[in-house]
């Protein structure tokens, strides 16, 4: 905001100004030549302004994702899985949560190589990401291992999304795959309790539960106990 005036101003005068939100003084008589210099620069501010605050919501959104596929980062899937956990303290509604790991992983990278096993997590993402619902979260926790936070969902509608998952993960394919190639994925569900203290705990539960379906002979989905 330019402040004309024709008044003569002293320094409380103008700091009141720059505090009401002024950003310069235009004083009469005004020389048209001043006027758009200073017309101008407001305008340059004002694009870096909102360049700058563009790049800093960019930062953010590069800060809170995984590069490679795009779900979102570890930290950031924790910290939105914990928000969720204190909304379902407050308003007292079914959360579940669950780990899913790709099968056999290793063997896509050692046989065919660590750009095929990048294509694969990509894919695998993408299959999450059109499968599970809108309100729900997907984060890779680390190498092929996915996060998965379904509020307002119990065990058996968990179950029926993450099923969903798995037919689809069947499908899924890299550049050089032979036509025998079969992706599959074992996860762990378990239910978030109002005990829990960080989304972490129901997190553990489902590794474990995890864990047991890989034991049980993998491409399957296990359950923790309570």
């Amino acid at each position: 905001m330019l402040l004309i005036t024709g008044e003569e101003t002293d320094a409380d005068t103008e700091t009141k100004a720059f505090e009401a939100g002024a950003a310069d003084f235009i004083r009469k008589p005004m020389h048209p030549s001043v006027v758009r210099a200073r017309v101008k620069l407001q305008l340059e501010l004002d694009l870096r302004a909102r360049a700058l605050n563009a790049a800093n919501i960019e930062l953010q959104r590069l800060a809170s994702i995984d590069t490679l596929t795009g779900c979102m980062n570890r930290n950031h899937f924790l910290a939105t899985a914990d928000q969720e956990l204190s909304r379902m303290r407050r308003h007292d509604y079914a959360v579940t949560t669950a780990v899913l790991d790709l099968d056999h992983f290793k063997n896509v990278n050692d046989t065919y190589g660590h750009a095929a096993g990048d294509e694969v997590l990509q894919q695998a993402a993408q299959v999450l990401r059109e499968i599970v619902r809108h309100e729900d979260s997907v984060g890779r926790l680390g190498g092929e291992e996915f996060g998965i936070l379904l509020p307002v969902s119990d065990i058996s509608g968990a179950r029926t999304v993450l099923g969903r998952v798995q037919e689809a993960f069947a499908g899924v394919r890299f550049s050089g795959a032979p036509k025998d190639f079969s992706l599959s994925a074992s996860i762990g569900i378990s239910e978030v309790y109002h005990r829990d203290a960080k989304i972490e705990d129901a997190l553990k539960r489902a590794d474990v539960a995890l864990y047991d379906a890989k034991r049980g002979g993998r491409n399957r989905i296990c359950v923790s106990m309570p």
